[in-house]
């Protein structure tokens, strides 16, 4: 198919990889929060793990200039040594673009009675975020830890098991952690105000655990992890040095499209190249093949 012609090519570094085999493996975990006498579960989105790319590389005399520009000898002692250096480069993948990722678990079999090349080259690519990237996607994880702990939090039944004063102070950590939540999209142009308001609803949480008798009963164990797991998600959010990072800008599709489709309208906007890898690095994209008119994507300046 023409399409797959396209597309199929692949490349780490600047050099060409033949391959006769090659697989793209992306894993989402997620958390299950199970309730007494409750169907099903809340899924708590753990966040993507790295992509891998699996493959089996094709090294032969044989082998055409338009394939493989360079001697294979020479292109393979260059993957070795990027191998062994541990380095992180660009690879150009098949239905993905262009990603940040180093070589793993590199293996050549050698058969003394093909004198043509290896018998067969395999390694790994996975994805390696740089530290500008990886720090955005932490940020945004911290978000959503604390996003599934305030509707955690909202689900108990606290009017049950609270008394009047305990239950006006745990009325005012919702509305703290609501404020925060309520502005977290514009945290890079608020960023002053998002961290006071951080700081006011972690106070707060300080209060609650150092006065509140209730949360020493064990029937309310549940409410005291939800308590903690909103202090972990906030403090994790105010020590994260892209609060005061104004470099971040918002770009929403307008009609479902690829990511790499999206990455080329924003670099029209941008002024600059920007790569469907630089784009999963920073945003929480379940699909890259599929994203959906109105969807936010961050992206760098």
């Amino acid at each position: 198919m023409a399409s797959l012609d396209a597309t199929h090519k692949l490349a780490f570094g600047g050099i060409r990889i033949p391959y006769s085999k090659f697989s793209i493996e992306l894993k989402t975990p997620s958390h299950q929060h199970r309730y007494p006498h409750t169907p099903g579960a809340a899924l708590e989105k753990m966040g993507r793990e790295p992509y891998v790319f699996s493959i089996t590389g094709v090294y032969d005399d044989c082998l055409t200039p338009e394939v493989l520009p360079a001697n294979w000898t020479i292109a393979l002692a260059t993957l070795r040594r990027m191998a062994e250096d541990e380095q992180t480069d660009n690879a150009e993948v098949p239905l993905i673009g262009t990603i940040r990722a180093k070589i793993e678990n590199l293996k050549i079999d050698i058969d003394a009675r093909r004198t043509s090349g290896p018998e067969a080259v395999s390694f790994m690519l996975i994805e390696d975020m740089t530290d500008q990237f990886l720090d955005a996607y932490i940020f945004q994880t911290a978000q959503n830890a604390l996003q599934t702990s305030y509707d955690n939090m909202v689900a108990n039944d606290l009017a049950s098991r609270f008394s009047a004063p305990s239950l006006s102070l745990w009325s005012q950590i919702n509305n703290a952690v609501s404020d925060v939540l309520a502005i977290k999209d514009q945290a890079q142009l608020y960023a002053g105000l998002y961290e006071s308001k951080i700081l006011y609803a972690i106070d707060l949480i300080k209060t609650a655990d150092s006065t509140l008798a209730e949360l020493e009963d064990p029937l309310n164990n549940q409410v005291f992890q939800d308590l903690i797991a909103a202090w972990s998600a906030l403090a994790d959010l105010v020590n994260n040095r892209l609060l005061m990072n104004n470099d971040m800008q918002k770009y929403t599709v307008v009609r479902d499209s690829t990511l790499s489709e999206v990455a080329i309208s924003i670099s029209d906007i941008a002024g600059h190249t920007i790569e469907a890898g630089d784009l999963l690095g920073i945003n929480l994209i379940p699909d890259p093949f599929s994203v959906r008119a109105g969807t936010s994507v961050n992206y760098y300046a």
